[in-house]
């Protein structure tokens, strides 16, 4: 039986920031979990889209960026500024402003929206993507995490849903408040999205 893609990209949103706190808690003395795993090559490279609801600023962000490059091509497009709790929004009332941002080194191509995540999601899908087929869409980390009746609420969530809705697999991430250290929980997420991609490449 096929499960839906909505019903994937929610149990993710619950399980994934558990899974990943989980991550954060090593026990003292355990290797990095950069040296239990390697992250298989794709061949040709998958299209990740990156996305967020706290700014393109964000470490949470700049953190997975860094592990998904490993993984294939990565297209950031992310709100110019914090707009959590957009959920899914669209920004429909007047005209939406892209900026390039630049970064060094300047390996994945990387845009700032004034706009919503979900707007993020559209523009890079109709737009940016630039007509190649995007194979997984990454929403996060979220600064805090997102459970309960935050989920309907958070606009990471929210992206994640959007690219669900236009039928690209979403995983949406977050990270429990007070969380210090950001690379264990990137590499983390690097290793689901990883399996994600696997699934839907096979």
């Amino acid at each position: 039986m096929k499960i839906p893609q909505w019903l994937l990209v929610l149990a993710v949103c619950f399980l994934a920031p558990f899974f990943i706190a989980c991550i954060t808690g090593q026990p003292e003395g355990a290797p990095p979990i950069s040296d239990t795993f390697q992250l298989p090559p794709f061949s040709p490279p998958p299209l990740i889209l990156l996305t967020n609801d706290d700014g393109i600023d964000a470490a949470g962000l700049r953190a997975v960026l860094v592990e998904l490059e490993k993984l294939g091509d990565v297209l950031v497009v992310a709100p110019s500024r914090n707009l959590s709790g957009a959920s899914q929004s669209l920004k429909l009332d007047e005209p939406v402003k892209v900026k390039v941002v630049a970064r060094e080194p300047p390996r994945s191509p990387m845009y700032s929206v004034d706009g919503p995540p979900a707007t993020c999601v559209l523009l890079a899908v109709e737009h940016l993507a630039k007509g190649r087929r995007i194979d997984l869409a990454v929403s996060g980390i979220n600064k805090g995490e997102n459970l309960g009746l935050d989920i309907p609420c958070s606009g990471t969530v929210g992206a994640a849903r959007m690219a669900a809705d236009l039928g690209i697999p979403a995983i949406a991430l977050s990270l429990a408040y007070g969380s210090k250290e950001l690379r264990p929980a990137a590499e983390a997420s690097a290793r689901l999205a990883a399996e994600a991609l696997k699934q839907g490449m096979s």
